[in-house]
């Protein structure tokens, strides 16, 4: 990571080798690898924060601490939760990597609020909607690793904002499960209800017979029917009608 010059906007010379390297190591990585190093950098970046006693009330934001600590953060992977406005292809020029097709991403979490990540990454999960300024997409994951800030036009006093730009392998988009549509929904709650009321019924016409059958047996004076065991079943079925 020699080379690397923050609040720039584009790379120098220097970069070349590192950014696509990075990019390659990204690729080549197991994420679950990737994800576990993100956690423990994470953990101990919350814990150097906690330590000190100006932070007390405060709680640690990863976004404003990648902006203020940049040095520390170089060549480390980071996990980052939230939604893209934008999504653009671009080709990676001559590498030795091997790398083709890039895209970027701005990325908005929780904790940078109105300001975004910069995602460029390898990779993108198919079926992935096209996000807008209008309607972006939501439920987008991204395991990589912190490069530079980078520099970008925007609408400040000077003209220009940072960004923290992350590189990573893909971005990972997991939409909760649709829920059943409401039609579908009423539809098995009115066969589930019908099924009840027949069986229901059934059960009506069978202690319905059940009561009838006795009492024609306690009218012939059948003496088994007579029984008072007999009596209780009958009694016990009329007031159950």
């Amino acid at each position: 990571m020699q080379g690397v010059s923050d609040l720039t906007n584009g790379f120098v010379e220097s970069e070349r080798d590192s950014y696509y390297g990075l990019l390659a190591h990204a690729r080549d990585t197991r994420l679950a690898a990737q994800q576990q190093a993100a956690r423990t950098n994470l953990e101990a970046a919350q814990a150097t924060f906690r330590a000190d006693p100006k932070n007390r009330r405060k709680s640690h934001q990863l976004f404003y601490d990648l902006v203020t600590h940049p040095d520390a953060w170089r060549g480390q992977p980071v996990t980052l939760r939230g939604y893209i406005r934008d999504l653009t292809p671009m080709e990676a020029g001559e590498n030795p990597e091997g790398l083709g097709t890039l895209y970027q991403a701005h990325l908005f979490t929780a904790d940078s609020a109105q300001f975004p990540y910069v995602i460029v990454c390898s990779r993108i999960p198919e079926g992935l909607p096209t996000p807008s300024a209008r309607r972006p997409t939501d439920y987008i994951t991204v395991t990589g690793y912190f490069y530079k800030l980078w520099t970008y036009r925007a609408g400040t006093e000077s003209g220009h904002w940072s960004a923290p730009l992350i590189l990573a392998n893909r971005l990972e988009w997991t939409p909760p499960a649709p829920s059943p549509p409401l039609a579908a929904t009423w539809w098995w709650l009115g066969a589930g209800l019908l099924a009840a009321a027949v069986l229901g019924w059934r059960e009506m016409q069978r202690r319905d017979r059940a009561a009838r059958r006795l009492l024609r047996e306690l009218e012939r004076g059948d003496e088994a029917a007579q029984t008072e065991a007999a009596s209780r079943t009958l009694f016990r079925d009329l007031e159950n009608r």
